[in-house]
């Protein structure tokens, strides 16, 4: 048996373009194996998070920035994808060496290899292995806080991570920023939308890479011997 559980089985490596909410629906299935899947958003959308009410989005303003509005099965706050957004799901089954019935332990693997893959790019990232670090904000917009195994850059979160289980397996998705984001701030309502802008600004390791090397660096850790 092999003391790595993270290369135990192989993995269905997958790249699809897609819209976010088509990207979102995909059913892994039960027997499926392990799935790598990498997205190209076909168009800009924001993705609401699963307990996320719909009127946090001001539509008139998503419409006029040519978002979609779309929500993901699995927790946090919203997001915005565009094709800048280096966005890869990983999906295994319950029977899998990497699943761990506690939660925040579960997303360590995931964290570690996303930590590994930045590190061999020259870029000094640890992953979050403390209690989720949770504000206001951070409920509204999933890169204002800091949750189990996401990765963090000098202080910002870099990779964020969220998971939705089921009796079958758990499918968790992650992503990146390779360029700063302004419209998510300006299509949510908030409070004070110059302050959200600001700390959302502040809060978020944007990794200044091409998404091909990144993802090349990514496959590689996956693969590595």
């Amino acid at each position: 048996m092999t003391s790595n559980p993270l290369r135990a089985r192989q993995w269905d490596i997958d790249r699809r373009s897609l819209s976010a909410q088509e990207a979102h629906d995909l059913d892994y299935g039960a027997g499926s194996g392990r799935k790598v899947w990498i997205f190209e958003p076909t168009r800009a959308a924001v993705v609401l998070g699963s307990t996320q009410r719909d009127d946090i989005v001001d539509r008139e303003q998503a419409v006029a920035r040519g978002l979609d509005v779309a929500r993901r099965r699995s927790g946090g706050g919203a997001v915005a994808l565009d094709s800048s957004v280096v966005w890869i799901d990983f999906v295994i089954e319950r029977d899998d060496p990497l699943w761990d019935d506690d939660i925040g332990r579960s997303m360590q693997w995931l964290g570690q290899l996303w930590s590994r893959a930045l590190s061999s790019l020259g870029i000094d990232a640890v992953m979050h292995e403390g209690p989720p670090v949770v504000s206001a904000l951070a409920r509204v917009i999933c890169f204002c806080g800091v949750g189990h195994g996401e990765v963090i850059v000098g202080g910002r979160k870099a990779i964020g991570i969220s998971q939705r289980r089921t009796r079958d397996g758990a499918r968790f998705q992650s992503m990146l920023n390779t360029r700063p984001e302004s419209q998510l701030t300006d299509v949510l309502r908030l409070d004070d939308r110059e302050a959200a802008r600001i700390a959302y600004a502040d809060a978020v390791y944007v990794v200044e890479r091409t998404p091909h090397s990144i993802i090349d660096a990514l496959i590689e850790q996956l693969s590595a011997q």
